[in-house]
Formats: C-alpha cells, sequence, structure tokens
C-alpha cells in the first residue's frame, strides 16, 4: 500500500469510529431522556403536591443550586482544558494551514 493511501486509510477509520462513537453518544442521550422522564413526572407530582410559598422557596432554590453546580463544573472545565471554548472553526484554518498542531 503506498504511504498516502494509507494515510487515508487509517483517516477512514478514525471517521468510522468517530461517527459510531457519535451516534453511541445520541442513542444514550436520548435513552436517558426518556428514562428519566418518569422522575421528572414523580418531582412534578411532588411538587404540585406541596402547597402554599414552600413551594416557590423550593422551586427557586432547588434551581439556584443546580445553576451554581453547573457554573462551577463549567468553569473548572473551562480551566483544566481552555481548548474546549470556541467553534473550532479558527483551530480547524489554523490546522490546515499548518500554523496549529493538535498532536
Amino acid at each position: 500500500m503506498v504511504r498516502g493511501n494509507k494515510r487515508y486509510f487509517i483517516l477512514s477509520l478514525y471517521g468510522l469510529f468517530t461517527g459510531h462513537i457519535s451516534a453511541a453518544m445520541v442513542v444514550l442521550f436520548r435513552y436517558l431522556i426518556e428514562s428519566f422522564s418518569g422522575v421528572r413526572d414523580y418531582l412534578f407530582q411532588l411538587i404540585k403536591g406541596l402547597t402554599g410559598h414552600i413551594t416557590i422557596v423550593l422551586s427557586v432554590s432547588g434551581l439556584l443550586f443546580m445553576s451554581f453546580i453547573l457554573v462551577g463544573f463549567l468553569t473548572w472545565l473551562g480551566r483544566k482544558e481552555p481548548n474546549i471554548s470556541g467553534s473550532g472553526i479558527p483551530d480547524v484554518e489554523g490546522y490546515i494551514q499548518g500554523s496549529i498542531s493538535f498532536v
């Protein structure tokens, strides 16, 4: 096999692998959405059973808590891996021009 053809073959295998992993992630995401719909319905019924101002306080407190957790995680992730931010288009253009190396 010629060196160039071998490279294209390996890149094709990487593409197939990436496609399969992406498809598995989508399937898992859809499955988890369906699985947690029962939990969501249970929580809605629980909150619906509560009356008065306690419902509002619990709902807002829960949302704020989850928001702080999410913001903290994303901040930590952005500091740990600074290259994950942005759309990635400038990175791809830089790689094509040869000014950026991902290895």
